[in-house]
């Protein structure tokens, strides 16, 4: 996600300075969807087997954090899903309502912690994480399309988020079988990575303006 920003915020800039907010919605929308393909496979990984990634980068006493692995996972993948939302707000100038935006995150943060740490420890922060970068996003995109129309949730990017998600399943019955390792991880995040670009395919994931995701990897 970081990644693409760095090509994408100087794209959108010159476009919303072009006064071509349909051009942007279609450019972000296509962003967010490879965005989201290319890390689909890290969060399996981190979701189906969280005790053996941490086992892997950490040691074997860091495993008991799994479940805490799997909540930022998904706050990050919903943050994935989102696309470069605040990016696109920020070029569209619209930055007093994301500081705003921001701030309302940060109570959501604090009063999330506040409540779940004392409670539930490591497994209460990472919640409260979640729920922040949810909450953030959902905020944020509504606002880029009640404002501009700007929406990442099209029609190809639904039938390809939830597509992959048709592989969670798949990879939570393979953990059950299949402990993962430090060589093992690398092959299971290629064939994770083949899977989801089938999947996407398969469903209807591909369009024209896929292009761009092309041109920005050749630049």
């Amino acid at each position: 996600l970081s990644a693409f920003g760095f090509v994408y915020l100087p794209l959108a800039s010159r476009l919303d300075a072009a006064g071509d907010h349909g051009e942007l919605d279609a450019v972000y929308a296509v962003v967010a969807k490879w965005v989201y393909v290319i890390t689909f496979p890290g969060f399996l990984a981190f979701a189906a087997f969280p005790r053996d990634v941490l086992t892997v980068f950490f040691g074997a006493p860091y495993a008991g954090g799994a479940p805490a692995l799997t909540l930022l996972a998904v706050g990050f993948l919903v943050n994935a899903a989102a696309g470069r939302n605040r990016q696109t707000l920020s070029a569209l100038g619209h930055t007093a309502p994301l500081m705003m935006m921001t701030g309302v995150t940060f109570a959501v943060n604090l009063g999330a912690n506040l409540l779940l740490v004392p409670r539930y420890g490591l497994l209460g922060a990472a919640a409260a994480s979640a729920a922040s970068y949810t909450t953030l996003n959902v905020v944020v995109c509504a606002y880029l399309r009640r404002r501009f129309a700007i929406d990442p949730l099209t029609g190809a990017n639904v039938r390809t988020y939830l597509g992959l998600l048709a592989l969670l399943p798949v990879a939570a019955g393979l953990s059950r079988v299949v402990t993962l390792d430090a060589l093992s991880l690398p092959a299971f995040l290629v064939c994770a990575g083949v899977a989801a670009l089938v999947v996407v395919a398969a469903v209807g994931g591909l369009q024209p303006d896929d292009d761009v995701v092309v041109a920005f990897v050749e630049d």
